[in-house]
C-alpha cells in the first residue's frame, strides 16, 4: 500500500479534528456537538427514570437522590415525559407510565441484550 492510500485512511475527519482541538486546548466542543452530548445526556435521564418506575414504585426523593437531580429538575423532566406522552398524572403529585412509556423501556432493554 502506499503511503499516501495510509495517510489518508487513518486522516481525521474534520468533526474528529475539531473535538481533538476543542477538547485538547479549551476542554469544550463545538455547539453541535455539545449539542448532542447534552440531548444524549437528557435521554438517558429520561430512560433511567421510565425504567425505575417501571421496576418499582419509587417517590420523588428517592429519584432526586440516585439520579443526583433538584426537585425543580425532576419536575422539569417529569413534565417533558408527560408532555410526550410517557407519564401522565394520576394526581396532583404523582404520575404513572403509559403504555408508550412501557413499550419503551422493554424495547430499550431487549437492544441493551443483543
Amino acid at each position: 500500500m502506499s503511503e499516501s492510500f495510509l495517510k489518508k485512511r487513518f486522516q481525521k475527519t474534520k468533526m474528529e479534528q475539531e473535538i481533538t482541538d476543542n477538547s485538547a486546548d479549551k476542554n469544550q466542543f463545538s455547539p453541535l456537538v455539545q449539542m448532542m452530548l447534552e440531548q444524549t445526556k437528557k435521554d438517558d435521564l429520561y430512560y433511567q427514570l421510565l425504567k425505575m418506575m417501571y421496576l418499582d414504585d419509587v417517590d420523588a426523593e428517592y429519584v432526586e437522590n440516585y439520579l443526583g437531580i433538584s426537585t425543580d429538575e425532576l419536575k422539569t423532566v417529569v413534565d417533558e415525559l408527560v408532555f410526550l406522552g410517557f407519564l401522565k398524572h394520576t394526581s396532583d403529585d404523582e404520575v404513572e407510565l403509559t403504555e408508550e412509556a412501557i413499550e419503551y423501556v422493554t424495547h430499550q432493554d431487549m437492544k441493551s441484550h443483543f
